[in-house]
């Protein structure tokens, strides 16, 4: 079994995989890290919402949708497109947010390769909730405090909330809901012109 303690050694690991593998493992380490934009969003939060947090989700929702449902991928084409360059303006913050993860994020990431590697499947690691083994109380902290803060803006933040949840916890937690493909499907396809006009627009869709 691989150890993964930085991005060469991820890089050489993916190597011996498929493509779609990556991009699972791209998508995972992006939501686990996902709450570290906490203290961006605590400073401005109504225009941050707009301009960090919404596109972030967008960025996200499409590549994991592809990745836990395969299938959906070739219809998803322009859509994942849009949300590549919806999630364009977080880059810097994702970068930020794997350096302040540290070590941890390396932890994950080796034992998400472990279930590929051992399971050669990608459907079952989505399946898994994103911290296989324990959610550090830091992700817990800055989950919660980034939650308040988007709850609080009363924009219909409990759809992203809740689908965040849904990956984060283990199955055991009883708020975890059951995952509807089609509701994830249509959460994605929204057209572009209504997630431009901004959270409590498109939130309201969803």
């Amino acid at each position: 079994m691989v150890e993964i303690a930085n991005h060469k050694q991820l890089e050489a690991w993916l190597e011996t995989e498929r493509g779609e593998v990556a991009a699972a493992i791209a998508v995972r380490c992006a939501l686990c890290v996902l709450p570290t934009i906490a203290g961006l969003v605590s400073e401005h939060r109504g225009e941050r919402s707009t301009t960090i947090v919404l596109p972030l989700f967008r960025g996200i929702a499409a590549p994991w949708l592809a990745s836990k449902w395969p299938s959906r991928g070739a219809t998803l084409g322009s859509k994942l497109d849009a949300a590549a360059h919806s999630a364009h303006a977080t880059i810097r913050a994702a970068h930020a947010a794997v350096h302040t993860a540290g070590a941890e994020i390396w932890e994950a990431i080796t034992v998400d390769t472990k279930v590929i590697e051992t399971d050669r499947s990608r459907e079952k690691l989505m399946r898994c909730p994103l911290w296989i083994d324990t959610i550090p109380d830091w992700v817990v902290d800055l989950y919660r405090r980034l939650a308040s803060e988007l709850l609080g803006l009363d924009e219909n933040w409990e759809v992203w909330t809740r689908w965040y949840e849904d990956r984060l916890f283990p199955t055991d937690k009883s708020r975890r809901r059951p995952l509807i493909e089609q509701l994830e499907v249509d959460r994605v396809m929204i057209p572009g012109a209504d997630w431009a006009k901004g959270p409590k627009h498109v939130n309201a869709i969803i």
